[in-house]
């Protein structure tokens, strides 16, 4: 399933109601294919996405496979960044003027706060007006899902849900000691290491993935 502002969904605003309604939304397609539990699998913010609907509907999920997972440690000044009016204003003042961001951004990527590959994908959608609009749009969307680990660790537990983690060992952007943090006291717990950076998804990693399934039962 694309969440709003990718692929090919349609949203016509931003809203941070999208996290309350983003949960009865995969209840309701898996409920017309006659599922009343499934697996969910998300890459980076899908990751954080994920562990917003364990909080929300443990009930209804079996497993997860969760892929450089964002949201795992709260950074101060990214949740800043998402989550005040000064912020909102700062972003817009971006969005208008790209040079200035685009300055921003080199200047992470030189203070080693991004790998290689994923500065060249932010830098290309810089460039392009549209997916400023886009990328910013996430980042309003994203002010709903705020993750409270604690208590996503004991639904997980609670409910038995099957929870296998991969990180890139190179990862610059969600380092991968982030595993730790968010599987910490959770027994059935995996962790898996690849020799990627942040932008892990490729034909390499299926075999990984199968390999999680496999293990796992995981449906």
């Amino acid at each position: 399933m694309d969440v709003a502002f990718h692929g090919k969904t349609n949203w016509l605003q931003p809203s941070e109601e999208y996290a309350e309604k983003l949960p009865g939304l995969l209840v309701d397609v898996a409920e017309s294919l006659g599922h009343k539990q499934f697996s969910l699998l998300g890459f980076s913010m899908g990751g954080r996405i994920i562990l917003d609907c364990i909080e929300r509907i443990p009930e209804r999920i079996s497993s997860v496979i969760l892929l450089a997972p964002a949201g795992v440690k709260l950074n101060r000044l990214k949740h800043w960044f998402s989550n005040t009016w000064i912020a909102d204003s700062i972003a817009k003042f971006l969005h208008q003027h790209p040079a200035v961001l685009s300055k921003c951004v080199d200047w992470s990527y030189r203070m080693g706060q991004m790998d290689g590959n994923f500065y060249q994908y932010i830098s290309e959608r810089m460039k392009d007006p549209n997916k400023r609009i886009r990328i910013n749009n996430i980042r309003k969307m994203m002010k709903g899902y705020q993750v409270n680990l604690p208590t996503i660790r004991k639904k997980i537990e609670d409910h038995n849900i099957g929870l296998a983690v991969v990180f890139g060992e190179g990862d610059k952007v969600i380092p991968k000691n982030h595993g730790k943090l968010l599987t910490n006291g959770i027994a059935h717990a995996e962790v898996h290491l690849v020799k990627k950076g942040h932008l892990l998804i490729d034909a390499d990693l299926n075999e990984t993935i199968h390999k999680i399934l496999d293990r796992n039962g995981m449906v």
